[in-house]
């Protein structure tokens, strides 16, 4: 209710402010018009009183004889025996005023307000107080050839009176505008409705929310047009309906690609891109990227700024069969990427990123695996049994030493339990992964905890960690498998990028269904082709590495199949400012 009132005092504001306007101008120019008329009245009565003494002048030759004292016999004449006479010589010299019994004693009139509109336009008049008198009166001045005939009106209340405009054309435009103000109630309203109808309409138009009902329109120009446009939306709503479900589904099924899809305009401004594509574009750049545009940038995508500007400076052929496209492979930190670019007849044109890289098949890895384990378990049980057969087999050992081959052989064996434990961890993930209990977990408050535990870890090896994550980022997943990722991840860096380590944490993409995460430190990171083969379980870029370290070899798989587990990605690549950086997908929370 608001709404229509709110337009229709808005519409009558709009044409009551143009009248009231034109109103207030009329009143203004009718009542200086009647003033003026007014004050030219009055100015020509006292003209005719000065035309008359001028005569009488010229009559008695009083200038010539300078018998000034005959003009006291005007007064008789004159119609009005208050009204001030004065004869003011070129010069300013007063040669008579009939309200003076001494004129030589009254001072120079020459810089008198009338007396100098007379010199200027021969008559003027002026409202002030009088200097030789003391009361206030009207002047007319009349220039004549030897002096000034200057006649005065005492300004009392009936000579103001007098010069006051006509009011009556106050009341007659104070009635008009009463009838005006009644004729644009009713005709704003009526056109308010109207017009209110259509803005209602148009609202639920660009809500995109059904109807409840037709809008019932008034029974006029406006409303016919309302009528009409309501008619065309009910037989087009139902072609909308169609075709929003039809780009809901299409969206729906770019984002489940594997593929990354980048649609971009003329301008090469990103209409659409799907979450791979800024994935993609992380592991091919040397440097985080959060904007589809960035690939333009991408010393890897040169190719694809080549082909674009040969088209777009050039005429596209109209052949839907036969569009320009072109398509390339990179190979960047161990995995190849095959890049397609396809120009459409409007400008507009798609990138699209596929991973090609040949997955590791899951029979190698079970091989694999089975001679993995018995390797890695075969060391530290032959160390076990070797240190505790020696103390068995020579009682005559000093207790030093011992003691020395008792510790060595607990240190085995905690290793053993810790690879046995990461293997308990990667079954469970694979063979009972729906009995791990789901919750949201705040990645923030996390990995303050892990950075609280290593801290002194991190401060003996003077390294630092560095956490950008923002406050209410939080996952869907189970607590303790989100905490072992980040853990293993951390001790990794740990572990491998040696003192004065930096390592950081960043938050940096969310979407509708994920947020993505980039794990980096600046330490040696690792040759390019042992990248893609980092999460396998037990796979060692130095053979020795991991046994110098204390470590089991299954950390960054425990990590891999965790993230799996949670319908998430991880891609890892060598940094160009040195070091690895691990992009972690994983499902935000509802």
């Amino acid at each position: 209710m608001r709404s229509k009132n709110t337009f229709r005092q808005r519409l009558f504001i709009y044409y009551f402010s143009v009248y009231a306007l034109f109103g207030i101008i009329l009143l203004v120019f009718q009542y200086s018009r009647e003033k003026r008329y007014k004050t030219d009245e009055l100015d020509s009565s006292l003209d005719q009183i000065a035309a008359i003494t001028n005569k009488y002048i010229g009559h008695n030759n009083i200038l010539e004889t300078g018998r000034y004292h005959l003009l006291d016999s005007l007064h008789v004449i004159l119609p009005n025996p208050e009204i001030r006479i004065t004869v003011i010589s070129r010069d300013g010299l007063v040669n008579y005023d009939s309200s003076v019994d001494d004129e030589s004693a009254m001072e120079n009139h020459i810089d008198r307000p009338e007396v100098v509109k007379a010199i200027n336009h021969d008559r003027g008049a002026n409202i002030r107080k009088s200097a030789t008198t003391g009361l206030k009166y009207y002047y007319f001045a009349r220039a004549y050839e030897d002096y000034f005939i200057r006649v005065a009106v005492r300004y009392d209340l009936e000579v103001q009176n007098f010069l006051e405009a006509e009011r009556t054309f106050w009341f007659v435009f104070l009635a008009v505008f009463i009838i005006i103000w009644l004729v644009l109630l009713y005709v704003t309203g009526k056109i308010g409705e109207a017009i209110t109808k259509l803005k209602e309409f148009t609202i639920q138009l660009k809500t995109g929310k059904p109807f409840p009902e037709k809008i019932s329109f008034p029974d006029n120009e406006l409303g016919f047009i309302g009528r009409e446009i309501n008619d065309i939306y009910y037989r087009l709503s139902g072609t909308r309906d169609e075709l929003l479900n039809e780009k809901e589904r299409l969206m729906s099924h770019l984002n489940a690609l594997n593929e990354g899809v980048g649609i971009f305009s003329k301008d090469r401004t990103g209409i659409y891109h799907n979450n791979n594509f800024i994935n993609f574009l992380n592991l091919i750049g040397d440097k985080p990227v959060k904007s589809a545009e960035k690939v333009f940038e991408l010393p890897s995508f040169d190719k694809i700024n080549t082909f674009l500007h040969h088209y777009l400076s050039g005429e596209i052929i109209d052949q839907q069969d036969d569009l320009p496209r072109m398509d390339f492979i990179i190979k960047k930190n161990g995995k190849y990427f095959n890049i397609l670019c396809v120009f459409f007849p409007d400008y507009s044109f798609e990138i699209n990123i596929t991973d090609v890289t040949k997955p590791e098949k899951r029979r190698i890895i079970k091989q694999q695996m089975t001679a993995n384990i018995a390797h890695e378990l075969k060391t530290p049980v032959a160390s076990v049994i070797g240190y505790i057969e020696t103390i068995v087999d020579s009682p005559e050992l000093d207790e030093n030493t011992k003691r020395n081959f008792l510790e060595k052989a607990y240190s085995h064996a905690e290793r053993l339990a810790d690879l046995i434990n990461d293997l308990v961890v990667l079954n469970k993930i694979e063979e009972a992964s729906e009995h791990f209990e789901i919750d949201d977990v705040d990645v923030q408050s996390l990995l303050t905890e892990l950075e609280e535990f290593y801290h002194q870890i991190l401060q003996a090896s003077h390294s630092e960690l560095k956490l950008s994550i923002p406050e209410n980022v939080k996952l869907k997943g189970n607590k303790s498998l989100l905490h072992s990722i980040f853990q293993n991840l951390l001790e990794n860096s740990i572990k491998y990028a040696g003192s004065n380590a930096k390592i950081e944490v960043e938050h940096y993409l969310e979407d509708k269904d994920y947020h993505y995460f980039s794990f980096r430190d600046n330490g040696p990171g690792v040759d390019p082709s042992h990248l893609n083969r980092l999460f396998e379980r037990f796979y060692r870029v130095d053979k020795g590495r991991t046994r110098k370290t204390g470590g089991t070899g299954l950390g960054l798989a425990i990590v891999k199949n965790a993230i799996l587990l949670h319908k998430g990605d991880i891609n890892v690549k060598n940094r160009k400012e040195g070091g690895l950086e691990f992009l972690i997908t994983l499902p935000k929370a509802n």
